[in-house]
């Protein structure tokens, strides 16, 4: 399989392990207008001071490998979580403990993605904060806690490269 990054703009092979999204659903769904209002980065997003995400990395275990899927999500917290995240991001061991958030990105083969409820833990040393699904039904939910194969890998890629995740 060859796919294209969309941060180096390399072609590279085999199966990509990891995927993120660039902005929450909700700003993406604002006009275009709107976003200009809305500061936002790779990291940190506020829509009109009402609204806050924190771009996370959700991590599946892959038991056929001795690697791990990456999800790049998107998390709408609290103000406080959010502000608390702002005096800490620097920090290079946040003893900060977990806070809740819902995901704020759905794609193809997880529709019901977005609103699933995370624990969001900062990192520190320039890390994403590290998001644990909470207990529930949902398929990533069961991922998560019992791994994937790469076949499984294989077969999310191509649902998503109509969505431009690869190429």
């Amino acid at each position: 399989m060859a796919w294209t990054c969309k941060q180096c703009d390399k072609d590279h092979r085999g199966l990509p392990l990891d995927v993120a999204f660039s902005r929450p659903d909700a700003f993406l769904r604002l006009k275009e207008s709107q976003r200009k209002a809305a500061p936002a980065n790779d990291d940190l997003c506020s829509i009109h001071d009402k609204r806050f995400f924190v771009r996370g990395l959700l991590e599946v275990p892959v038991t056929d490998a001795s690697e791990t899927f990456g999800w790049g999500l998107w998390v709408e917290v609290p103000e406080a979580a959010f502000r608390r995240i702002l005096d800490l991001w620097d920090d290079d061991n946040p003893a900060e403990p977990p806070f809740e958030g819902t995901i704020a990105n759905t794609t193809k083969g997880y529709e019901d993605l977005e609103g699933q409820r995370v624990m969001v833990q900062l990192r520190g040393d320039g890390d994403r904060p590290a998001l644990t699904l909470l207990p529930g039904d949902h398929l990533l939910y069961r991922e998560q806690s019992a791994g994937i194969t790469l076949h499984r890998v294989a077969e999310m890629w191509n649902l998503w490269r109509p969505q431009g995740f690869g190429r």
